[in-house]
């Protein structure tokens, strides 16, 4: 099996489209990825940058940037969201077995490597006892 990683889509379809026909492009290309994807047994993965959120606001599978179609033809669809001091890992989207969930990653610059981060790890970060729900947020 293959692998290949568009890094960024926004960057790959740059300056072929202009208004809502760029929004028509990318639902083409996503489509023609997934058949390649199927017809060539390769894993694609594709970086999409999100809409803009409110500070404090989650990233959901609708804030994908254009179209909800790159979320549609996705077999899965991960969300790294940035906190303060660490960072979650977020399965939004698993086609094979439905599991989906959050994982609290704080990065080791000595190693250059990112690590789960444990419960009271993230309590320590929250300053005190923090609720399951506090620490996804």
């Amino acid at each position: 099996m293959g692998l290949v990683i568009i890094d960024t889509l926004q960057f790959f379809l740059s300056n072929q489209a202009e208004g809502f026909q760029r929004f028509d492009l990318q639902d083409r290309v996503m489509s023609r990825l997934r058949k390649m994807a199927t017809n060539h047994s390769v894993h694609i993965i594709v970086v999409i940058h999100p809409r803009k959120t409110d500070d404090g606001e989650d990233i959901q599978i609708s804030s994908v940037y254009g179209s909800s179609k790159a979320t549609q033809e996705a077999d899965n669809v991960w969300i790294i969201q940035n906190r303060t001091g660490f960072r979650v890992f977020d399965v939004k989207k698993n086609r094979y077995d439905g599991d989906v969930g959050k994982v609290g990653l704080g990065y080791s610059r000595e190693t250059k490597s990112f690590f789960q981060l444990k419960k009271d790890e993230l309590r320590k970060i929250f300053g005190g006892e923090a609720t399951s729900e506090e620490i996804a947020k």
